[in-house]
């Protein structure tokens, strides 16, 4: 689903897939316990913002070591410091408004 995210759907995973959140959030966790690198959780983070699962997104931007990895969030910083400022934010709820490049 990373791959799909990236060069089918972009940030419209989750709106334009039968993807489920459940599925792929306990899958991500199976990963990540045998192979916790920084292009996983870069890219599981990113996947958790898009899902709208704040908790989550905020435990895997918390495991981030150094710089992000810019591939992993489409290529686009802007991603990453977006996600950053909502896993800050109190208020629970509201739609995430990511913008897709061209």
């Amino acid at each position: 689903w990373a791959a799909a995210s990236q060069f089918r759907f972009q940030a419209q995973l989750f709106e334009a897939s039968d993807v489920r959140w459940d599925a792929m959030s306990k899958g991500m966790d199976d990963i990540l316990e045998k192979y916790p690198d920084q292009w996983n959780i870069n890219n599981f983070a990113f996947l958790s913002c898009l899902a709208e699962d704040k908790d989550k997104t905020r435990k895997l931007m918390a495991m981030i070591e150094g710089p992000p990895i810019q591939a992993a969030w489409l290529d686009d910083l802007y991603h990453y410091e977006h996600c950053k400022k909502w896993i800050s934010q109190e208020r629970i709820g509201g739609r995430i408004p990511f913008q897709t490049q061209n």
